[in-house]
């Protein structure tokens, strides 16, 4: 049987009480305190993680709606450029189609200005050369009709005299009834020689030019006689080597230029004595003009300007 000994029991249970005092006292309490400051210390964390979360999802939500916002701000600002863009675009095109309308106006206008002064300039030129073409047409290619031709060739190998010719033909056209006496049908043949005898007996031509005349009267051709006249003009100027040379000056002070005009023609046409003829043109501003038959030597300074700006402008 068990033998308790009482001390020994009242022993171990002072003994335990000791023990739970003394651990109650210096390891309990610093491990609950421990115990509670680390319960503290994650509360602190978790309250602070949570602090965090809600601040984030603030954030978040704030963001979102920032986001949201700016979204909303950005399609009104792509609508307004978009808007502003085509606006620009359409008022672009209305202005670049008004300037190409005012640039296609001013460019027809300075075309047809620049047509009417071409042309007007062209005029000038072509009723310049037409004057003259016309003047060198009426003194020698006009006469040169076959029968004008053969006729005064007739009145050249009679040996008429070219001072008669040119009087009987100053006597035609000091009076142009004469001719048209000598060539109207209902006048009689012997009427018209009558004229003619005349005519001879007054002014002293020869009888042999007054008879040539009434041939011509009497083979129809007395209306050719004052082409008959400029064509033994141009045949006498022929067989004698005779050039006639048409000088235009700009001025007076221009006439100092005739004899090396003279020389410079000489040189160009060895074999005809040049008579010159002489006139003075203020349109020419300087220098002077030749005419050769059909040919013009332009030494004038309005000439030198039409070839300057010719060279000027590619026309």
């Amino acid at each position: 049987m068990l033998n308790i000994d009482p001390w020994n029991m009242v022993m171990i249970v002072i003994n335990l009480l000791v023990l739970y005092a003394i651990f109650r006292k210096f390891l309990y309490k610093p491990v609950m305190n421990v115990i509670h400051q680390r319960e503290e210390l994650i509360q602190g964390q978790f309250d602070s993680a949570k602090k965090t979360q809600d601040d984030a999802l603030a954030l978040k939500a704030d963001y979102e709606q920032k986001l949201e916002q700016a979204n909303v701000k950005a399609d009104q600002i792509i609508l307004a450029a978009r808007d502003q863009a085509k606006e620009e675009h359409e008022n672009a095109i209305l202005e670049t189609q008004a300037k190409t309308d005012r640039m296609i106006e001013k460019a027809k206008a300075d075309i047809e200005k620049e047509q009417k002064q071409a042309q007007q300039e062209v005029q000038g030129e072509i009723a310049k050369l037409a004057l003259i073409a016309a003047r060198k047409i009426i003194e020698q290619v006009r006469p040169m009709t076959q029968k004008a031709v053969n006729n005064a060739k007739v009145l050249y190998r009679l040996n008429v005299l070219r001072s008669d010719v040119e009087q009987a033909h100053k006597i035609f056209k000091k009076a142009p009834f004469l001719l048209e006496t000598l060539t109207n049908p209902v006048v009689s043949e012997e009427a018209k020689e009558a004229v003619l005898d005349k005519i001879v007996r007054q002014s002293g031509l020869p009888n042999l030019l007054g008879n040539f005349m009434k041939m011509m009267c009497r083979i129809g051709e007395i209306g050719q006689i004052t082409d008959i006249f400029n064509c033994y003009y141009k045949y006498w100027d022929e067989r004698n080597h005779i050039l006639h040379a048409e000088v235009i000056y700009a001025d007076e002070e221009t006439k100092k230029e005739k004899a090396s005009i003279l020389k410079q023609l000489e040189s160009i046409y060895p074999k005809e004595k040049i008579v010159l003829s002489e006139k003075t043109d203020a349109s020419l501003l300087g220098g002077y003009v030749v005419h050769v038959g059909y040919e013009e030597y332009d030494h004038s300074y309005e000439g030198k300007l039409r070839r300057l700006e010719r060279k000027l402008t590619g026309r």
